[in-house]
């Protein structure tokens, strides 16, 4: 199996568990905390059809970055003449990057943002499924992380380590395609 059909399998797992975890733990939504719920007082068909759409939306972005985006050959001697070429197809423009789109943009960012989502979101639903687990096996248990909890941002931590690791690969995502050139490049040389 590949690395893609894993990650989307996983997924798809952990959302299955999220709800059922989550029926059990308030079949009426009450401490439901998905932002549709707690903002919104959506019920269950919204937050299975919104689940199903996020699922649309994740499904083909994995792909892309694991499956269908390939790397190109790019001839360069630093690390930012690479992502200049990668972006713009010039090795001097590395300060572009900040104030300009890439040419390629949609390749690009698609690739970056399947890879990064890719392995950010079943962490956000693993952590997700844990802190159902802990409070229906053990609310003393529970109500002790939830100390942990208020000290992060709308009490999320399945968010704020979402946000350090998103940050953290799609970072990584630039070094590895630098890296897999540089291994195309040695064996063209060798």
């Amino acid at each position: 199996m590949k690395k893609y059909q894993k990650l989307i399998l996983l997924q798809l797992a952990l959302t299955l568990a999220d709800f059922i975890l989550t029926y059990r733990g308030t079949p009426d939504l009450e401490l439901e905390a998905n932002p549709l719920v707690m903002h919104f007082g959506v019920g269950w068909n919204v937050l299975i059809l919104s689940n199903i759409l996020f699922m649309a939306v994740y499904i083909p972005l994995v792909w892309y970055a694991f499956a269908v985006y390939k790397s190109p050959l790019i001839h360069y001697t630093k690390y930012t003449e690479f992502i200049s070429m990668l972006c713009y197809d010039r090795p001097d423009k590395f300060g572009w990057t900040v104030t300009k789109v890439p040419k390629n943009w949609v390749k690009l960012f698609g690739a970056m943002l399947g890879y990064a989502a890719g392995y950010t979101l079943p962490l956000c639903r693993i952590i997700i499924v844990a802190e159902w687990a802990v409070y229906l096996k053990s609310p003393d248990l529970f109500h002790k992380y939830d100390d942990i909890r208020e000290k992060f941002p709308f009490k999320r931590i399945d968010t704020a380590a979402a946000m350090v690791l998103f940050v953290f690969l799609a970072i990584w995502w630039t070094y590895r395609e630098c890296k897999i050139n540089r291994i195309k490049l040695d064996k063209i040389i060798n």
